[in-house]
């Protein structure tokens, strides 16, 4: 459940529900607790049963509790859900369900005509983008999107310089707001270089554009994308620079945007990356961990909430497979927290990593030659199910 602050807020906030409603037969405790443990698409039934429950419902306080407590206290006893996107060519793509041991469809999501990539995903929202502005926000949960203002930092094309803006999605804990990054960057040579940042914000839904632009070079923003490995927990977004190129040690800093204070910093890997071969960063529930693999071992850290001098602390070691350095290659991988394996995909099959026992499973080969699939973690959430109007959209 979220902190304890949270609880007693909500508590109070029933005790004078209670007070006010006879229809309540059991103690207001006894509400919270059940409502809590349902999925989204139940409690906007709820929101009918009366005035009081709707307005209930809707409070932001009930919204973040019901986001922890649903996914990640009932999750600990359940298989992890994934969101798979399929892009065929000439057609569009489709969104569904899938279970993360089987890959088995639980439920399709939806089918659209164009070619729609995620570009972030926080705390059950999915940002999704196609072309050079279409960007919206969509809650799969609920079935319902946002498609978001045109971002001021447009790209502009010419035969001498061309123009590429990134989108990632993130959450500001300090506001209580969900916010969009946009970096325009200048392609194919950073001669310039400088990247300039715009941020949208969910609560006023409008974009800032941030007065000064910022180093490429500097913070590695080449490799702000998600298929550089980008990573979203504890509202920041973490990346790793990749370059061979660069100076020697460059690839032992950990790049990270906080969307609190809305800047950019750098962090050092653990100490182990140095004898490494392979690594990887991924979210483990919320917070950041790394994987490092050598010929010799395979080893899992993860971020201290806390910081401090010695930041990370060792999660897990153990020999590597034969063949997990070639798994680590592939431009998809997603961490099952649930079942403590990854899950990877490539052009000729999607598999799973067990790294405690050591072995790999390929759970679906491809059939097809023109489509991609990849996938995202899935959250129950009830963001977007109220709120901007006619700007809400169902997305079926």
């Amino acid at each position: 459940m979220s902190s304890i602050a949270e609880v007693g807020r909500m508590e109070r906030e029933l005790s004078r529900v209670d007070r006010l409603s006879e229809d309540i037969h059991f103690p207001p405790e006894l509400l919270l607790e059940i409502l809590l443990w349902l999925p989204s698409k139940t409690l906007l039934k709820f929101r009918s049963v009366c005035r009081i429950w709707c307005s209930f419902i809707d409070s932001s306080n009930f919204i973040s509790l019901h986001l922890n407590c649903y996914n990640y206290d009932y999750s600990q006893k359940s298989i992890d859900h994934l969101i798979a996107i399929q892009r065929i060519v000439d057609v569009g793509c489709f969104f569904t369900i899938r279970s993360s041991d089987r890959l088995n469809t639980v439920a399709d999501l939806a089918e659209l005509a164009e070619p729609y990539s995620i570009s972030g995903n926080c705390n059950g929202l999915i940002l999704l983008n196609y072309g050079w502005n279409a960007v919206r926000l969509w809650n799969p949960s609920i079935r319902k999107s946002l498609f978001l203002p045109d971002c001021p930092i447009k790209l502009r094309w010419s035969r001498i310089r061309r123009c590429h803006v990134t989108y990632t999605l993130g959450f500001s804990r300090s506001s209580n707001d969900y916010k969009v990054l946009a970096v325009k960057t200048n392609l194919p040579s950073y001669s310039d270089d400088k990247a300039y940042i715009a941020v949208y914000s969910l609560a006023d839904h409008l974009w800032r554009v941030k007065p000064n632009p910022v180093s490429v070079s500097k913070w590695a923003i080449s490799w702000l994308s998600p298929e550089g490995g980008l990573v979203c927990c504890g509202g920041v977004v973490y990346w790793v620079d990749n370059d061979l190129h660069r100076k020697p040690g460059a690839y032992m800093k950990l790049y990270l945007y906080d969307f609190d204070v809305e800047e950019f910093s750098v962090m050092q890997l653990p100490d182990a990356v140095k004898e490494s071969t392979h690594r990887l960063i991924f979210a483990h529930g919320d917070s950041l961990a790394v994987l490092l693999m050598s010929s010799e071992s395979i080893c899992i850290w993860v971020l201290k909430k806390d910081g401090g001098e010695n930041p990370w602390r060792l999660w897990f070691k153990g020999e590597p497979h034969l063949n997990a350095s070639k798994l680590f290659e592939c431009a998809n991988v997603v961490y099952c927290k649930n079942s403590n394996t990854f899950l990877l995909n490539n052009n000729l099959a999607t598999m799973s990593y067990d790294i405690a026992n050591n072995q790999i499973r390929i759970l679906k080969e491809k059939d097809m030659m023109n489509f991609r699939i990849s996938f995202q973690t899935y959250v129950e959430s009830l963001v977007l199910h109220k709120g901007f109007g006619e700007t809400i959209t169902l997305f079926l």
